[in-house]
Protein backbone atom coordinates (compact mmCIF):
# COMPACT_ATOMS: atom_id res chain seq x y z
CA UNK A 1 0.00 0.00 0.00
CA UNK A 2 2.76 2.57 0.82
CA UNK A 3 4.36 1.88 -2.57
CA UNK A 4 1.01 2.45 -4.33
CA UNK A 5 0.48 5.73 -2.49
CA UNK A 6 4.00 6.83 -3.39
CA UNK A 7 3.41 6.08 -7.07
CA UNK A 8 0.14 8.04 -7.01
CA UNK A 9 1.81 11.01 -5.31
CA UNK A 10 4.59 10.92 -7.91
CA UNK A 11 2.04 10.87 -10.73
CA UNK A 12 0.22 13.86 -9.21
CA UNK A 13 3.50 15.73 -8.84
CA UNK A 14 4.37 15.13 -12.49
CA UNK A 15 0.91 16.28 -13.60
CA UNK A 16 1.17 19.44 -11.46
CA UNK A 17 4.56 20.23 -12.94
CA UNK A 18 3.20 19.86 -16.47
CA UNK A 19 0.25 22.12 -15.75
CA UNK A 20 2.47 24.86 -14.37
CA UNK A 21 5.28 24.79 -16.90
CA UNK A 22 3.56 24.42 -20.28
CA UNK A 23 3.66 21.91 -23.09
CA UNK A 24 7.33 21.79 -23.99
CA UNK A 25 10.55 20.56 -22.42
CA UNK A 26 12.41 23.56 -20.99
CA UNK A 27 15.74 21.96 -21.83
CA UNK A 28 14.91 22.58 -25.50
CA UNK A 29 15.80 26.29 -25.31
CA UNK A 30 19.04 27.43 -26.95
CA UNK A 31 20.08 30.93 -25.93
CA UNK A 32 21.78 33.44 -28.24
CA UNK A 33 24.22 36.21 -27.34
CA UNK A 34 25.90 38.39 -29.95
CA UNK A 35 29.62 38.68 -29.05
CA UNK A 36 30.43 41.83 -27.10
CA UNK A 37 26.85 43.12 -27.11
CA UNK A 38 24.87 44.49 -24.18
CA UNK A 39 21.88 42.36 -25.15
CA UNK A 40 20.50 40.23 -27.98
CA UNK A 41 17.03 39.70 -29.46
CA UNK A 42 16.05 37.04 -32.02
CA UNK A 43 13.13 38.25 -34.15
CA UNK A 44 12.76 35.95 -37.14
CA UNK A 45 13.64 32.45 -38.29
CA UNK A 46 13.64 30.49 -41.54
CA UNK A 47 15.10 27.00 -41.37
CA UNK A 48 18.44 27.31 -39.57
CA UNK A 49 18.76 31.04 -40.22
CA UNK A 50 17.90 33.48 -37.43
CA UNK A 51 17.77 37.26 -37.77
CA UNK A 52 17.67 39.76 -34.96
CA UNK A 53 19.35 42.68 -33.30
CA UNK A 54 21.92 43.32 -30.62
CA UNK A 55 22.44 46.37 -28.42
CA UNK A 56 25.56 48.27 -29.42
CA UNK A 57 27.66 48.74 -26.25
CA UNK A 58 28.77 52.20 -27.45
CA UNK A 59 25.51 53.77 -28.62
CA UNK A 60 22.94 51.57 -26.88
CA UNK A 61 21.04 51.34 -30.18
CA UNK A 62 20.00 48.13 -31.90
CA UNK A 63 22.04 46.81 -34.82
CA UNK A 64 21.18 43.85 -37.01
CA UNK A 65 22.63 40.39 -37.37
CA UNK A 66 22.13 37.12 -39.21
CA UNK A 67 22.94 33.90 -37.35
CA UNK A 68 23.50 30.79 -39.47
CA UNK A 69 23.54 28.31 -36.61
CA UNK A 70 27.28 28.70 -36.07
CA UNK A 71 28.38 32.28 -36.68
CA UNK A 72 26.93 35.78 -36.31
CA UNK A 73 27.10 38.13 -39.31
CA UNK A 74 26.35 41.87 -38.90
CA UNK A 75 23.57 43.35 -41.03
CA UNK A 76 23.26 47.14 -41.09
CA UNK A 77 21.70 49.53 -43.55
CA UNK A 78 24.67 51.58 -44.81
CA UNK A 79 25.07 54.86 -42.94
CA UNK A 80 22.53 54.04 -40.23
CA UNK A 81 23.48 53.36 -36.60
CA UNK A 82 20.12 51.66 -35.98
CA UNK A 83 18.99 48.61 -37.99
CA UNK A 84 16.38 46.07 -36.84
CA UNK A 85 15.91 42.98 -39.05
CA UNK A 86 12.63 41.25 -38.16
CA UNK A 87 11.61 38.79 -40.89
CA UNK A 88 13.52 36.29 -43.01
CA UNK A 89 12.43 34.12 -45.93
CA UNK A 90 15.29 32.52 -47.82
CA UNK A 91 17.76 35.24 -48.78
CA UNK A 92 15.19 37.99 -48.21
CA UNK A 93 15.19 39.91 -44.93
CA UNK A 94 12.73 42.61 -43.88
CA UNK A 95 12.90 45.18 -41.13
CA UNK A 96 13.26 48.84 -40.25
CA UNK A 97 16.06 51.31 -39.70
CA UNK A 98 16.54 54.83 -38.42
CA UNK A 99 17.24 57.30 -41.18
CA UNK A 100 18.74 60.09 -39.10
CA UNK A 101 19.18 62.32 -42.17
CA UNK A 102 15.40 62.79 -42.32
CA UNK A 103 14.63 61.94 -38.69
CA UNK A 104 12.29 58.98 -39.18
CA UNK A 105 12.02 55.21 -39.34
CA UNK A 106 11.86 53.56 -42.75
CA UNK A 107 11.24 50.00 -43.93
CA UNK A 108 13.72 47.89 -45.85
CA UNK A 109 13.95 44.68 -47.82
CA UNK A 110 17.39 43.09 -48.11
CA UNK A 111 17.70 40.64 -51.02
CA UNK A 112 21.06 39.16 -50.05
CA UNK A 113 23.14 41.92 -51.62
CA UNK A 114 21.14 45.16 -51.73
CA UNK A 115 18.93 47.09 -49.30
CA UNK A 116 15.70 48.32 -50.87
CA UNK A 117 14.17 51.13 -48.80
CA UNK A 118 10.44 51.88 -48.73
CA UNK A 119 7.97 54.21 -47.02
CA UNK A 120 4.20 54.05 -46.84
CA UNK A 121 3.06 57.12 -48.82
CA UNK A 122 2.21 60.01 -46.51
CA UNK A 123 3.52 58.25 -43.39
CA UNK A 124 5.79 59.98 -40.90
CA UNK A 125 7.30 56.60 -39.93
CA UNK A 126 7.22 53.12 -41.48
CA UNK A 127 7.96 49.93 -39.53
CA UNK A 128 8.36 46.65 -41.44
CA UNK A 129 8.10 43.34 -39.63
CA UNK A 130 7.79 39.78 -40.98
CA UNK A 131 7.54 38.66 -44.59
CA UNK A 132 6.42 35.65 -46.60
CA UNK A 133 7.57 35.42 -50.20
CA UNK A 134 6.91 38.80 -51.78
CA UNK A 135 4.60 40.02 -49.01
CA UNK A 136 5.77 42.24 -46.13
CA UNK A 137 3.59 43.38 -43.23
CA UNK A 138 4.07 46.19 -40.77
CA UNK A 139 2.61 49.39 -39.44
CA UNK A 140 3.00 53.10 -40.08
CA UNK A 141 2.14 56.33 -38.35
CA UNK A 142 -0.57 58.20 -40.21
CA UNK A 143 -0.17 61.89 -39.27
CA UNK A 144 -3.58 62.74 -40.70
CA UNK A 145 -5.31 60.16 -38.52
CA UNK A 146 -2.89 60.59 -35.62
CA UNK A 147 -2.48 56.85 -35.10
CA UNK A 148 -0.70 53.66 -36.11
CA UNK A 149 -2.20 51.69 -38.99
CA UNK A 150 -1.23 48.27 -40.28
CA UNK A 151 -0.17 47.55 -43.83
CA UNK A 152 0.43 44.73 -46.30
CA UNK A 153 3.02 45.46 -49.01
CA UNK A 154 3.39 43.28 -52.10
CA UNK A 155 6.45 45.06 -53.47
CA UNK A 156 4.40 47.50 -55.51
CA UNK A 157 1.27 48.42 -53.57
CA UNK A 158 0.54 49.19 -49.92
CA UNK A 159 -2.81 48.08 -48.51
CA UNK A 160 -3.78 49.54 -45.15
CA UNK A 161 -5.17 47.28 -42.43
CA UNK A 162 -7.44 48.66 -39.71
CA UNK A 163 -9.35 46.42 -37.33
CA UNK A 164 -12.89 47.88 -37.23
CA UNK A 165 -13.39 50.01 -34.13
CA UNK A 166 -9.70 50.03 -33.21
CA UNK A 167 -7.66 52.98 -31.96
CA UNK A 168 -4.61 51.62 -33.78
CA UNK A 169 -3.62 48.47 -35.68
CA UNK A 170 -0.26 46.76 -36.23
CA UNK A 171 0.40 43.82 -38.59
CA UNK A 172 3.34 41.75 -37.33
CA UNK A 173 3.33 38.34 -39.04
CA UNK A 174 2.23 36.79 -42.33
CA UNK A 175 2.01 33.28 -43.75
CA UNK A 176 0.15 32.70 -47.00
CA UNK A 177 -3.18 34.47 -46.77
CA UNK A 178 -3.08 34.90 -42.98
CA UNK A 179 -1.87 38.04 -41.20
CA UNK A 180 -1.51 38.34 -37.42
CA UNK A 181 -0.93 41.36 -35.23
CA UNK A 182 -2.41 43.47 -32.50
CA UNK A 183 -4.81 46.36 -32.04
CA UNK A 184 -5.96 48.73 -29.35
CA UNK A 185 -9.66 48.11 -28.86
CA UNK A 186 -11.40 51.46 -29.21
CA UNK A 187 -14.25 50.29 -26.99
CA UNK A 188 -12.37 48.79 -24.06
CA UNK A 189 -8.93 50.35 -24.48
CA UNK A 190 -7.20 47.00 -24.07
CA UNK A 191 -4.66 45.54 -26.48
CA UNK A 192 -5.81 42.45 -28.37
CA UNK A 193 -4.32 40.11 -30.92
CA UNK A 194 -5.93 39.29 -34.25
CA UNK A 195 -5.84 36.88 -37.17
CA UNK A 196 -6.85 38.28 -40.57
CA UNK A 197 -7.62 35.80 -43.37
CA UNK A 198 -7.92 38.36 -46.13
CA UNK A 199 -11.54 39.19 -45.46
CA UNK A 200 -12.29 38.82 -41.75
CA UNK A 201 -10.53 39.99 -38.57
CA UNK A 202 -10.81 37.44 -35.76
CA UNK A 203 -9.76 38.65 -32.28
CA UNK A 204 -7.14 36.55 -30.51
CA UNK A 205 -7.23 36.80 -26.72
CA UNK A 206 -5.23 34.71 -24.28
CA UNK A 207 -7.90 33.07 -22.07
CA UNK A 208 -8.79 35.26 -19.11
CA UNK A 209 -6.34 38.02 -20.07
CA UNK A 210 -7.02 41.71 -20.51
CA UNK A 211 -4.79 41.96 -23.61
CA UNK A 212 -2.83 39.86 -26.11
CA UNK A 213 -0.44 40.40 -29.02
CA UNK A 214 0.22 38.00 -31.93
CA UNK A 215 3.74 38.41 -33.37
CA UNK A 216 4.04 35.74 -36.06
CA UNK A 217 2.28 32.83 -37.75
CA UNK A 218 3.37 29.60 -39.44
CA UNK A 219 0.64 27.26 -40.61
CA UNK A 220 -1.79 26.95 -37.72
CA UNK A 221 0.74 28.04 -35.10
CA UNK A 222 0.69 31.61 -33.79
CA UNK A 223 3.26 32.94 -31.31
CA UNK A 224 3.22 36.11 -29.25
CA UNK A 225 3.21 37.39 -25.70
CA UNK A 226 1.00 38.40 -22.80
CA UNK A 227 1.72 40.04 -19.45
CA UNK A 228 1.48 38.27 -16.12
CA UNK A 229 -0.83 40.50 -14.03
CA UNK A 230 0.89 39.41 -10.82
CA UNK A 231 4.50 40.17 -11.80
CA UNK A 232 3.71 42.63 -14.57
CA UNK A 233 6.23 40.83 -16.79
CA UNK A 234 5.73 39.55 -20.31
CA UNK A 235 5.40 35.84 -21.06
CA UNK A 236 5.43 34.09 -24.40
CA UNK A 237 2.75 31.79 -25.73
CA UNK A 238 2.01 29.32 -28.52
CA UNK A 239 -1.47 29.10 -30.03
CA UNK A 240 -2.31 26.09 -32.19
CA UNK A 241 -5.62 27.25 -33.62
CA UNK A 242 -7.61 25.92 -30.68
CA UNK A 243 -5.74 26.49 -27.42
CA UNK A 244 -2.99 28.59 -25.87
CA UNK A 245 -0.08 27.55 -23.71
CA UNK A 246 2.61 29.74 -22.10
CA UNK A 247 6.22 29.62 -23.26
CA UNK A 248 8.88 30.72 -20.76
CA UNK A 249 12.67 30.55 -20.88
CA UNK A 250 13.77 28.79 -17.65
CA UNK A 251 14.83 31.26 -14.97
CA UNK A 252 13.91 34.31 -17.04
CA UNK A 253 12.04 37.31 -15.67
CA UNK A 254 10.21 37.78 -18.98
CA UNK A 255 9.88 36.03 -22.34
CA UNK A 256 8.53 37.17 -25.72
CA UNK A 257 8.05 34.85 -28.70
CA UNK A 258 8.73 36.94 -31.80
CA UNK A 259 8.97 34.51 -34.72
CA UNK A 260 8.01 31.00 -35.80
CA UNK A 261 8.84 28.75 -38.74
CA UNK A 262 7.32 25.28 -38.61
CA UNK A 263 8.34 23.87 -35.22
CA UNK A 264 11.03 26.47 -34.51
CA UNK A 265 10.29 29.51 -32.33
CA UNK A 266 12.61 32.45 -31.67
CA UNK A 267 12.36 35.39 -29.33
CA UNK A 268 13.84 37.27 -26.42
CA UNK A 269 14.08 36.84 -22.68
CA UNK A 270 15.27 39.03 -19.83
CA UNK A 271 17.43 37.44 -17.18
CA UNK A 272 17.57 38.22 -13.46
CA UNK A 273 20.38 40.71 -14.19
CA UNK A 274 18.06 42.67 -16.50
CA UNK A 275 20.03 41.72 -19.60
CA UNK A 276 18.22 40.69 -22.79
CA UNK A 277 19.11 37.46 -24.57
CA UNK A 278 17.78 35.73 -27.65
CA UNK A 279 16.49 32.17 -27.79
CA UNK A 280 15.69 29.42 -30.25
CA UNK A 281 13.19 26.77 -29.22
CA UNK A 282 12.22 23.72 -31.26
CA UNK A 283 8.94 21.98 -30.52
CA UNK A 284 9.18 18.21 -30.39
CA UNK A 285 6.09 18.15 -32.61
CA UNK A 286 3.47 20.63 -33.75
CA UNK A 287 1.16 20.73 -30.69
CA UNK A 288 -2.19 19.05 -31.13
CA UNK A 289 -5.32 20.72 -29.71
CA UNK A 290 -6.00 17.96 -27.17
CA UNK A 291 -2.53 18.09 -25.62
CA UNK A 292 -2.47 21.88 -25.45
CA UNK A 293 -5.93 22.16 -23.93
CA UNK A 294 -4.91 20.32 -20.76
CA UNK A 295 -1.66 22.19 -20.37
CA UNK A 296 -3.15 25.60 -21.08
CA UNK A 297 -5.48 25.13 -18.11
CA UNK A 298 -2.48 25.45 -15.80
CA UNK A 299 -1.81 28.97 -17.05
CA UNK A 300 -5.19 30.42 -16.08
CA UNK A 301 -4.88 33.17 -13.52
CA UNK A 302 -1.46 34.35 -14.75
CA UNK A 303 -2.75 36.25 -17.74
CA UNK A 304 -2.88 39.57 -19.58
CA UNK A 305 -0.76 41.52 -21.96
CA UNK A 306 -0.03 45.23 -22.04
CA UNK A 307 1.60 46.24 -25.31
CA UNK A 308 3.99 49.15 -24.77
CA UNK A 309 4.56 50.91 -28.08
CA UNK A 310 7.03 53.62 -27.13
CA UNK A 311 9.76 55.41 -29.01
CA UNK A 312 12.28 53.75 -26.73
CA UNK A 313 10.99 50.29 -27.59
CA UNK A 314 11.16 51.09 -31.30
CA UNK A 315 14.78 52.07 -30.83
Amino acid sequence: MPALIARRLLALAVLAACLSTGPTARAGFVTLAYPGANGTIAYGVDGSTVVGAYFDPTTGLRRGFVYDGTDYHPLDVPGSPLTVPIGVDGARISGSYGDFSVGRYRGFLYDGSTFHVFDVPGASATYAYHLDGGTIVGDYFDPAAGRLRGFVYNGATFTSLDVPGSANTSAYGVDGGNVVGGFADGGTGRYRGFIYDGSTFSPLDYPGSSATVANDVSGRLVVGAFTDPVSGQRRGYVYNGTAFTPLDVPGAISTIAWGVDGRTIVGEYRGPDGRFGGFVYTLAAVPEPASLSLLAAGGLGLLGYVRRRTAGRKA
